[in-house]
């Protein structure tokens, strides 16, 4: 009985305060730049190796295999948190780039994200050749991921759907079972853009 309580009314209440908290927290990206760019780098780098590695797993068939992805995934995080501190001035905007790529693909096609490195180049060096956009920067891909974040823990289909847009973008040239049977959902694209709007 307090099991199923914990799962039907704690738990979503203890996502909300997450969500709350994480716009809260988004909301000083400028204040230090450094430490967000190190969470920026995290969230990206933690949540593409989670879903690049998930299919690996799955097809072990041990208990313990999921728990050692998650680890693998904090492992990423720790990477990405320590790139991201080493060039606070580069990761940001490949940061936004990357995720700016995969928000067009879960608006419209998944091709788009055959150009997410030109994206994440691209963002990493508006800041080299233009100094002053720096804080613009930081709070853009702040918002996008920041909202992202919160959107998912909100409504957790999002996070399901985005992490498929991932890997079907990533294989969008390989026909697998994964890119046939993959549908575009703008709606989820919107959510995460009213989430970016309220962060």
């Amino acid at each position: 009985m307090n099991l199923q309580f914990l799962k039907s009314s704690a738990w979503p209440l203890v996502r909300i305060v997450a969500s709350l908290a994480t716009i809260w927290i988004t909301s000083g990206c400028n204040r230090n730049p450094r430490l967000f760019s190190g969470l920026l780098s995290a969230v990206i780098v933690s949540i593409i190796t989670f879903v690049h590695l998930e299919p690996l797993f799955e097809k072990v068939d041990i208990d313990l295999s999921e728990i050692a992805l998650y680890f693998l995934a904090l492992f990423g995080a720790g990477v990405g948190t320590a790139l991201g501190v080493l060039v606070p001035k580069l990761a940001p905007g490949a940061c936004l780039g990357a995720t700016f790529s995969i928000l067009l693909c879960s608006l419209g096609s998944p091709g788009f994200f055959a150009i997410t490195p030109t994206f994440a180049l691209v963002g990493a060096l508006i800041p080299m050749k233009w100094k002053g956009t720096s804080p613009a920067i930081n709070a853009s891909a702040s918002v996008l991921i920041g909202g992202a974040i919160a959107a998912c823990l909100v409504y957790t289909p999002l996070f399901f759907y985005l992490t498929q847009v991932i890997v079907v973008s990533s294989n969008v040239f390989i026909s697998t079972d994964a890119t046939s049977s993959f549908t575009v959902q703008p709606i989820m694209g919107i959510i995460w853009l009213i989430a970016a709007i309220a962060v």
